[in-house]
């Protein structure tokens, strides 16, 4: 069975594995703490997915930040997953 990892502190979305079958339970999986069997939705640059435990649902974050590139002397746009204080 296929499972959606997130960070267990921030929610942030990890990536995906598969769920290992109870040993005792044939047809049953282990889905651990900081994992789901709903699919995320699909997220466009500049976007960051986030797992509500509370509602049990995804939800899209923009996490807009900026950065001055030194060398180029232009400004370009970085995207951060956390809280930048």
């Amino acid at each position: 069975m296929k499972i959606y990892l997130f960070n267990p502190d921030s929610g942030v979305y990890l990536g995906e594995d598969f769920a290992d079958e109870a040993p005792m339970k044939r047809g049953t999986f282990v889905i651990p703490p900081d994992a789901t069997t709903i699919a995320p939705p699909r997220i466009e640059s500049g976007q960051v997915l986030v797992f509500n435990a509370r509602i049990q649902q995804w939800e899209v974050h923009h996490r807009p930040c900026t950065d001055f590139a030194k060398a180029a002397h232009s400004q370009r746009f970085l995207y951060s997953t956390g809280d930048e204080s």
